[in-house]
């Protein structure tokens, strides 16, 4: 669909708010331009002895070298490996982000499901005295009348 961009041909969900768009069509003008020029180079032949084969060679060359130079509107070979080349760098950065919080979530989880029980007993005894201690506190506090209080 030629009302359809070439690079939004082909797009993926690489994070949750990043979406890169990367499709490449054969018959994109920047694309059939390069080969049509390099195959009317390639094409041509010549034979030994042809006393016109450099005018003839350089008339060519000429030809192609404007076929090939930068028309406006027209995304060159070297415009697409740029565009590519971005997509590619996004990618990475958000594949090097996500393999930061994975090795932070393996830790975590690590350290959660291989934790100390000598350290964990200690913790929740402290827990369990302070607890207790509450518990005291707001009893004696419940039986405190005026009276007791003065």
């Amino acid at each position: 669909d030629p009302s359809v961009s070439a690079r939004d041909g082909i797009s993926a969900q690489i994070d949750r708010a990043v979406s890169v768009s990367y499709g490449v069509r054969a018959n994109e003008a920047g694309i059939t331009k390069t080969v049509a020029a390099l195959a009317i180079f390639a094409a041509e032949t010549y034979t030994a002895g042809d006393t016109d084969q450099p005018a003839r060679h350089q008339a060519l060359a000429d030809r192609v070298r404007s076929a090939l130079a930068p028309t406006e509107g027209v995304t060159t070979l070297s415009g697409l490996q740029v565009e590519l080349a971005g997509v590619q760098r996004s990618m990475k950065a958000i594949s090097e982000r996500h393999d930061t919080i994975a090795g932070v979530t393996h830790d975590l989880i690590d350290n959660t499901e291989n934790a100390d029980t000598d350290e964990v007993a200690t913790k929740l005894l402290a827990v369990n005295t302070r607890l207790q201690a509450t518990y005291q506190t707001t009893s004696m506090l419940s039986q405190l009348s005026l009276v007791n209080y003065l």
